[in-house]
């Protein structure tokens, strides 16, 4: 099957992709605020780690706190369901939510981070903040 979907255009693959690692399990992830990434030259801050069920609902809240402040936030996100699979993520005051899922063979690791890195970005300049480039 993964020999097959290679063949298909990107964007298809993404979105295979994407539907296969949203019926799995969350194991953990990490939770970032890109716009951290204008005053720290470049890195952006660790806002969250979590591993279990608990965690996840600590992060859920955090995000749920900055869309009630009413003040401008982008945090992106990967989110792991399985052995070298999961998902990137990025939730900000402009959408509340985008997705972009990742199974190496499928739609590769790294084009998720990119695509996320890109609609992080676009997000941020919509905002009017003008942030360097992520590190």
């Amino acid at each position: 099957m993964k020999k097959l979907l290679r063949y298909l255009p990107k964007r298809i693959r993404a979105w295979v992709a994407t539907l296969i690692v949203m019926r799995e399990g969350e194991y953990g992830g990490t939770m970032y605020d890109f716009l951290s990434a204008q005053v720290n030259n470049g890195d952006m801050t660790l806002i969250h780690k979590w591993e279990d069920d608990k965690g996840l609902d600590e992060v859920q809240a955090i995000i749920q706190n900055a869309a009630n402040s009413g003040r401008d936030f982008v945090y992106m996100g990967a989110v792991k369901t399985g052995h070298s699979r999961g998902y990137m993520i990025v939730h900000s005051s402009k959408r509340d939510i985008w997705i972009r899922g990742f199974i190496p063979g499928i739609y590769e690791p790294m084009d998720a981070y990119k695509d996320t890195i890109d609609l992080a970005y676009e997000d941020a300049v919509a905002l009017g903040y003008h942030p360097r480039e992520v590190k």
